[in-house]
């Protein structure tokens, strides 16, 4: 992650792209950036999250409420 020097809130929020519903989502966190030319390592550790079927799912991150970065994650059952 990386911004403007100062203290930034930021989430991560897994939301279920069939339904549109929030799977899951962190408190907001403040993290500390070092500016636009730092490049800073974020861990979210997810706990206690559940899928409740197979598709996709979006996982997202927010900077003060705005969404800056986004991947989609494909969950199949097993064989």
């Amino acid at each position: 992650m990386s911004g403007h020097e100062g203290e930034a809130s930021c989430r991560l929020e897994i939301n279920r792209a069939e339904t549109d519903d929030v799977v899951y989502r962190t408190s907001p966190r403040p993290l500390a950036l070092e500016g636009p030319m730092a490049i800073m390592p974020v861990v979210f550790r997810l706990r206690n999250c559940g899928f409740p079927a197979p598709g996709v799912y979006y996982v997202q991150v927010f900077c003060e409420g705005k969404l800056i970065a986004e991947r989609p994650l494909h969950l199949e059952t097993e064989a």
